[in-house]
């Protein structure tokens, strides 16, 4: 593993548990200002309506578990490739997911930013 591959890993653990945190500000830190977050419901969130969301409770992450499958890096972008179980409330609606995700870091002077999150649920 690479060392911009260990610190974009390090960054997607820290996010976990700043999802847990419902930590925006943390979260904000992680995120490029260009994020797309795709959810498992096929709605999409730029950086601000998802900071938005985690701050003002209309999405809450009770309990997340992510594992990475599959990682490759090129060009100062690395992509995962992972499972995630979670416990989520959406506008106070309780959610059980079972999803795959994907995500693309890419290398900043600051660290590894968050530019892409896919979800897509697992049957």
């Amino acid at each position: 593993m690479t060392d911009d591959t260990t610190a974009a890993r390090q960054a997607e653990e820290r996010r976990w548990a700043l999802m847990r945190a419902g930590d925006s500000n943390g979260l904000g830190d992680l995120f490029s200002d260009a994020l797309l977050y795709a959810h498992s419901d096929s709605s999409v969130d730029d950086k601000a309506s998802y900071l938005q969301a985690i701050t003002d409770g209309s999405l809450v992450y009770d309990t997340v578990d992510c594992a990475i499958t599959d990682a490759s890096s090129a060009g100062g972008c690395t992509v995962f490739m992972g499972t995630m179980q979670a416990d989520v409330r959406r506008n106070g609606k309780p959610l059980k997911l079972n999803s795959s995700f994907a995500t693309a870091w890419v290398l900043t002077p600051d660290g590894p930013k968050l530019l892409v999150h896919k979800s897509t649920p697992l049957a």
